[in-house]
């Protein structure tokens, strides 16, 4: 009976001990770690949109992601918005093991649409075409600025050396601004605007004469009234490039001597803007300018 006891023992240590080892080892199955998934949706943003990380973890008693995430459950979702190119690692882990798993969010730049500022329009100057020296002249310019109504800044260019830039007026508001000249010529003045972002509008041109009188006829050129009395004194040859000269007459015609020779080649008419050839006929035995006889072959009426 003993014996049978004795036995009986025996075989319920074994079993004791057979079934703590499989309590153990089912144990050490459950600490296994998998991570499922961990997930970025979507991993390639625009910089300012946002992107959800997933994920799902067994068997871990811990589970962090970095870049300030901190500690997260066995799964979850969480929102993030980078503004660069970033990694995530998580990290899961137990007593026993850990494992990692990454995922890389790609962050491009955004690309806008540059903003288009059109530059000032319907540019528009006026003033005289005829003047005197050191008389000063009004001229008046104007122009718009359609996309954005900045305001617009003139610039004058008097073709004597000197500019002048006005300040900022509200668009389409006209400009006025005086001038004056010291020496006879033709002058080209050149005015452009500008608005606050700099962007210049083209070019206009307006030509004045300053004591000049044009002449384009049979000869091209001009008379020039140097001292500015009212009176032209000499004639500019623009095919010759020279100054020859001139007589004004009783009628207020005026004698030119086109081609420099000492003979008066044309009669030119102000009132008429006509310009008539003079044959030439001299004195025997003179060349005194003063003594030369001329005759004139020309309907009067139409002179």
């Amino acid at each position: 009976m003993k014996k049978h006891l004795i036995v009986i023992g025996i075989i319920f240590i074994f079993l004791i001990v057979g079934l703590n080892g499989c309590i153990e080892d089912n144990n050490k199955s459950n600490n296994q770690i998998s991570i499922i998934y961990f997930k970025a949706e979507p991993n390639i943003i625009t910089k300012g949109e946002t992107v959800n990380l997933s994920w799902s973890i067994t068997g871990a008693s811990n589970v962090q992601i970095n870049n300030n995430i901190g500690n997260v459950g066995l799964s979850g979702n969480y929102i993030i918005s980078p503004s660069i190119n970033t990694s995530y690692l998580l990290t899961a882990l137990n007593d026993d093991t850990n494992k990692t798993a990454s995922i890389n969010v790609i962050v491009i730049k955004e690309e806008k649409e540059p903003v288009i500022n059109n530059p000032p329009g319907e540019l528009v100057i006026s003033g005289p075409s005829f003047g005197y020296q050191n008389k000063a002249y009004m001229f008046k310019t104007k122009a718009y600025d359609t996309d954005t109504n900045d305001s617009i800044r003139y610039n004058f260019e008097w073709d004597d050396g000197n500019e002048h830039t006005s300040s900022y007026i509200q668009t389409g508001i006209t400009y006025e601004i005086s001038h004056d000249w010291t020496t006879y010529g033709i002058y080209e003045i050149v005015v452009f605007a500008e608005d606050e972002s700099n962007a210049r509008s083209e070019t206009k041109t307006h030509i004045i004469y300053i004591d000049v009188h044009p002449i384009d006829d049979e000869i091209e050129g001009y008379l020039l009234d140097e001292n500015s009395d009212g009176t032209y004194d000499r004639f500019y040859n623009y095919k010759t490039g020279n100054e020859t000269n001139v007589q004004k007459q009783m009628d207020g015609t005026y004698l030119i001597d086109s081609d420099g020779d000492a003979n008066w080649n044309y009669i030119y008419n102000f009132w008429t803007d006509k310009l008539i050839e003079v044959w030439i006929l001299k004195i025997p035995f003179t060349n005194d300018v003063n003594k030369i006889k001329f005759e004139v072959a020309y309907d009067i009426y139409n002179f």
